[in-house]
């Protein structure tokens, strides 16, 4: 699907766009905290924890540039660069590739991105002033939207992913 059909989908609006360009200096300066929080939450689960020593074991082995924390925080910037044309598309699918490379599961994805989603509405709410009444609400869901863009990109590569195993075990 093309990103301009998933924004559709999404029904994400240049109003969206201009909003979550306003907000990206508030997520910037915590962009590290927001990141740290996100492995410390992840860090809490013994099972995790091992998966992201195993993860990060690997990337190094593969030489996948950076740690996970950097593709986490390159991902952050994206998020409110206020451009989802396909080469945006194209480079959360470039991270995702990445991910599933490092043998990060869907499961595990789709769960860090509603984490994710949860941390940067906490970081926006807490700091979000505007002369609209109604400026934390459009803030949340423009933040909803451009998570929910990922989402399906996120569940088009691993599905592809999916389809690639399955079509080489069969021949």
């Amino acid at each position: 699907m093309k990103t301009l059909e998933m924004m559709k989908v999404e029904h994400m609006t240049d109003a969206d766009i201009r909003l979550l360009k306003q907000i990206w200096p508030l997520i910037e300066k915590d962009k590290t905290i927001i990141v740290d929080a996100f492995y410390t939450h992840l860090y809490q689960f013994d099972e995790m924890k091992r998966l992201i020593i195993i993860i990060e074991q690997k990337v190094r082995e593969q030489k996948i540039k950076g740690d996970l924390k950097y593709l986490l925080s390159i991902w952050v910037v994206g998020l409110f660069s206020g451009i989802y044309d396909d080469n945006y598309a194209n480079g959360v699918r470039r991270t995702l590739e990445k991910y599933i490379k490092a043998g990060i599961s869907m499961k595990v994805m789709l769960s860090a991105l509603g984490y994710l989603r949860n941390l940067l509405i906490f970081y926006t709410s807490k700091e979000f002033t505007t002369t609209h009444s109604n400026g934390i609400m459009n803030a949340t869901q423009a933040i909803n939207k451009v998570i929910d863009l990922n989402l399906l990109i996120t569940s088009e590569v691993y599905m592809a992913n999916t389809h690639k195993i399955v079509f080489r075990s069969k021949f």
